[in-house]
């Protein structure tokens, strides 16, 4: 979960003290890939790229491509699953980064250990970030203020730090144990580290704060995997902002799975009543309204729903594909129109 966001923060980490290259985006296939070490600034000192898969084997395509001297598994989720058929074979497409990895360091989300086995341990240095006492980087405590920033406690080495994200979205502080942990390794201090840190804005589509109005957006309409949803959906609970409303489209990918990701998503909103929920798409028909979910089999429905939205924090999660910006611009139109 969150590899471009990861990206963007070990970049902004680097950045502070190094000449870094940033792949474009979420170019993340082998032509994106492709594309962006094309265009490589050969007087850089790193390079960070995004690895993506939809197949068996495009992982390892990549790595062999690139070789990596650092690579980071952010997590293994439901995301793809409909195509490699289980969790243990997303983990075995994903950890293949290592194919093309000579030694050099993997960077593991430590709720993904049991998925290492002794010939991944033989071949890279492995290093775990997390909440786990054993983590080479631990997130010792962590807090939301009322500017819907986090401020946490990282241990490195057995010395605490502290770091301020300026996001509401506490995944992105697991994110920053990696960053954290990479910018220590190569040798920055911690005022390096905590400046990057600080500096980390996510990019448009992938958790960006967009103001309409007295409205404020959470524009995450480019990755709607389960976990990803499931963890957008909790963390805007844990806002204190009076009025809070998710506008969730449909998940790709979960082919085989979707009976159950969806039950427990619905599950989960008709427990959150504190949020007022607009579900798009058919996969949500044949679930109940209640008094805090709307079903919408499209956007056009959902829009006279979403028309009586005037204030609040509305988060809008969806895949690329659905185009659920146009969600934003509707907001905007319907912001102008009461101003008349």
């Amino acid at each position: 979960m969150g590899k471009t966001s990861t990206k963007e923060l070990i970049s902004s980490v680097l950045r502070t003290r190094k000449k870094v290259y940033t792949a474009y985006g979420n170019y993340n296939n082998e032509l994106g890939v492709a594309i962006c070490a094309a265009n490589l600034n050969m007087r850089t000192s790193c390079a960070v790229f995004e690895f993506g898969t939809n197949s068996p084997g495009e992982i390892e395509q990549l790595s062999l491509y690139i070789k990596p001297h650092i690579a980071v598994l952010t997590g293994i989720g439901h995301a793809h699953i409909g195509r490699m058929g289980s969790m243990e074979k997303l983990a075995e497409e994903k950890l293949s980064i290592i194919k093309g990895m000579n030694g050099g360091t993997l960077w593991v989300n430590e709720s993904c250990r049991m998925y290492l086995d002794e010939k991944i341990l033989g071949a890279v240095d492995v290093k775990y970030f997390g909440t786990g006492m054993n983590a080479d980087v631990i997130l010792a405590d962590a807090g939301r203020n009322n500017r819907e920033q986090f401020y946490f406690t990282a241990v490195y080495k057995g010395i605490p730090y502290c770091f301020m994200l300026n996001h509401p979205y506490d995944h992105f502080i697991a994110n920053s144990l990696a960053a954290i942990g990479i910018g220590f390794e190569m040798e920055l201090d911690y005022q390096d580290v905590m400046t990057g840190i600080l500096a980390f804005k996510p990019v448009t589509g992938r958790g960006a704060m967009v103001n309409v109005g007295k409205i404020k957006v959470i524009d995450d309409t480019y990755n709607a995997g389960f976990e990803s949803i499931m963890s957008a959906v909790k963390n805007l609970a844990e806002i204190g902002a009076a009025k809070k409303y998710a506008i969730i489209g449909e998940m790709g990918e979960i082919e085989g799975f979707e009976e159950m990701l969806y039950l427990k998503l619905y599950k989960l909103a008709k427990s959150t009543e504190n949020i007022n929920f607009i579900f798009v798409g058919q996969n949500y028909c044949k679930f109940a309204e209640t008094a805090n979910i709307t079903i919408a089999p499209t956007k056009e429905k959902a829009n006279e729903t979403v028309a009586l939205i005037e204030e609040g924090l509305v988060l809008i999660k969806a895949s690329r594909a659905r185009k659920f910006e146009d969600f934003i611009s509707f907001m905007e139109q319907e912001r102008k129109k009461r101003a008349v």
